[in-house]
């Protein structure tokens, strides 16, 4: 089979290029060719055109292209050359993509479409940025319609139901022919936004049981420590770190996070994706309050503490939340300056076993999903 993934494989984060790889590896070792969309249009990353209509709504995505655009200047001018490289090498080796990319959906419809099903996943990819809104890419909303279209688990993100329908959601997820989601709150938003019923499926980094062949061992970080991952805000995520450095006597060490806007917390690294996740399988503890620092905690088996986003973005806990309840931890999930769950949770033991036999049974029945849409593209 030939198969076209469609997702955020370009991004210099962690994540998004470990569910990219995770993913396509997937559909490799089941023997189909699979390949990404090089689709990178820029206002996911650059910031794209700023808006002329002068309204609120207006100001608010101009505002957010303008930092986007200062912070990929900022990375390209002042970031680590070495990390910048790491990631770019990632692409090419692990991800194969080949850097010929498109810019606008008018590509993507221009473009030859050979494909026997196509693949829209995972990451937020469904949540509506504050400068472009939902982008019909990322629904699969171009090319011929004999080509088979599912989604596997994409995120609606922290995206409420009215914004979802004013950008135009449901006809875009209309056209789908399977819709799969990451998070149990997309059920719901699916049904809601199209009427129709979609599938709970596991993050593409749990479809693997082994990171082996890509993980690289640290280098130049102590032999015991803390790994601190935040995402968004450090708020609870430093206090949670700092309270287990305390009780542990351990450093604290965080990989460098171009979109930080506060003090480090502990010490600075420069990790590409394979280092990230030696960093994490090394470590004593994991603090983070990011969805894949929690999940290749639980996947590597390392003791961990999820710090819950305060304020605005708390919607963004949902996929924490749903994870966790899932592998039956929902527990780990503390409150900003909880020192005392902190500390309990520094006491308490993790089943290990009980968590990996909830991950494969996620597991099976997530590939059991993608099965099934093999053999329906293959008719």
């Amino acid at each position: 089979m030939k198969i076209g993934i469609m997702t955020f494989y370009f991004s210099d984060n962690f994540g998004a290029a470990l569910q990219a790889y995770a993913l396509r590896k997937w559909f490799l070792d089941h023997g189909h060719d699979a390949r990404f969309v090089e689709y990178l249009p820029t206002h996911v990353e650059h910031g794209g055109k700023l808006s002329l209509v002068p309204t609120r709504k207006a100001m608010i995505g101009n505002a957010k292209s303008l930092y986007l655009r200062l912070t990929h200047l900022r990375t390209r001018l002042f970031g680590n050359a070495a990390q910048r490289e790491s990631f770019e090498s990632f692409r090419r080796v692990q991800l194969g993509a080949s850097g010929s990319v498109m810019r606008h959906l008018a590509d993507l419809n221009a473009a030859d479409d050979d494909h026997d099903l196509l693949v829209c996943g995972s990451d937020q990819i469904w949540s509506p940025s504050l400068q472009f809104g939902l982008d019909p890419a990322y629904f699969l909303n171009f090319g011929s319609d004999r080509t088979r279209r599912i989604s596997y688990a994409p995120s609606f993100g922290n995206a409420a139901l009215p914004d979802l329908k004013a950008a135009g959601a449901s006809k875009l997820i209309s056209r789908l022919d399977s819709i799969s989601v990451r998070e149990s709150s997309g059920l719901r938003l699916v049904e809601e936004i199209c009427g129709r019923q979609a599938t709970q499926v596991v993050d593409p980094t749990a479809l693997l049981d082994s990171y082996d062949e890509i993980i690289k061992p640290p280098s130049d970080v102590p032999e015991n420590y803390i790994f601190c991952y935040a995402l968004r805000t450090d708020d609870g995520v430093r206090e949670s770190a700092n309270q287990l450095s305390s009780l542990t006597g351990l450093p604290v060490i965080t990989p460098k996070n171009a979109h930080s806007r506060w003090a480090p917390i502990g010490r600075i690294c420069h990790p590409g994706p394979g280092e990230w996740l030696g960093l994490i399988r090394n470590s004593r503890y994991v603090v983070t309050n990011s969805f894949h620092g929690t999940m290749f905690s639980l996947l590597l088996n390392k003791p961990f503490v999820v710090a819950a986003i305060p304020g605005k973005k708390a919607g963004l806990n949902d996929r924490m939340i749903s994870l966790l309840e899932a592998a039956g931890l929902g527990d780990r999930l503390v409150s900003c300056h909880d020192e005392k769950t902190v500390r309990k949770l520094h006491d308490t033991p993790i089943d290990w076993a009980a968590v990996n036999q909830r991950l494969a049974t996620m597991r099976a029945s997530s590939e059991q999903f993608l099965e099934n849409e093999i053999a329906l593209a293959a008719r």
